[in-house]
């Protein structure tokens, strides 16, 4: 949504207005959010929409409420598609559906076998908090445990094998593939052969409306650390260190200390 929005309003105050309002936990909030918005970006022209009037076309409800901005599900399904991903699309799909149908029975059937309440990882966390609670802390479990009542009972639904059953009692049905293909007495079609382009491929990435260009060190001036003068650098400066630069060292670093005299018994 950002995306879009940056590409008619492009003022760094809107944005952190957009990613307040976003992140909003309550309406008297997001209508402060969104009265700030509308001061920011005043309606002049009535053919130009504002930022507000543009935020406001899709109600507030069918905002993304997660505050979770990170690609990780992407790059775990790209990770998961991984051995399969240079093949045909047709093949991708394939592919695709038979893990998935596997996974699924894989899933359930380890489910049906289990036999507590809680799943699994839960039932980790309640027996690590319960073996916490047995020291003279203050624990839920303890309090539990000092009602006499059970703490799965507490545990909430979607943790339970019940919801987790729900998940997987549907199963993905065996489809036709190119196996079951009705067959003709025309020739089966080809590929279209592949044209190599003219110029070197293109390998920087696409990058997106607003986003700005790396920095380079073209047009900047070198600051010499010896002298503190532009145009050279150190490494071609050979004359004494200036008294204000950081690599001074004293008037002893100046000095070059003579090479010791050989006497005639060193040299005997």
């Amino acid at each position: 949504m950002y995306e879009n929005f940056k590409k008619k309003y492009k003022s760094s105050l809107l944005k952190d207005l957009f990613w307040r309002a976003t992140s909003s936990a309550n309406k008297h909030d997001f209508e402060m959010c969104m009265k700030r918005i509308e001061l920011a970006d005043p309606k002049i022209d009535e053919n130009v929409k504002t930022a507000a009037e543009w935020l406001r076309e899709d109600p507030f409800q069918h905002w993304c409420k997660s505050d979770i901005l990170v690609n990780n599900l992407c790059e775990s399904f790209n990770n998961y598609i991984l051995a399969s991903r240079d093949k045909p699309i047709i093949t991708i799909i394939e592919w695709i559906r038979t893990r998935l149908m596997s996974r699924i029975q894989m899933k359930k059937e380890g489910m049906l076998k289990y036999a507590c309440v809680v799943c699994p990882n839960i039932l980790k966390k309640i027996n690590k908090q319960s073996e916490v609670a047995r020291n003279c802390t203050t624990r839920f479990c303890g309090a539990i445990a000092n009602k006499r009542n059970d703490v799965e009972d507490y545990v909430d639904v979607c943790y339970k094998k019940e919801a987790y059953l729900k998940v997987y009692e549907y199963m993905i049905h065996v489809v036709p593939g190119q196996r079951d293909y009705i067959k003709t007495n025309y020739p089966p079609l080809r590929a279209p052969a592949i044209k190599r382009k003219r110029g070197r491929p293109k390998k920087a990435r696409m990058r997106g409306p607003g986003e700005g260009l790396n920095s380079t060190r073209k047009g900047l001036t070198h600051t010499c650390k010896n002298c503190l003068e532009m145009v050279h650098n150190k490494g071609s400066y050979t004359n004494p260190t200036h008294l204000n630069s950081k690599l001074y060292r004293g008037p002893v670093a100046d000095q070059v200390p003579e090479a010791p005299q050989q006497t005639e018994n060193a040299t005997t």
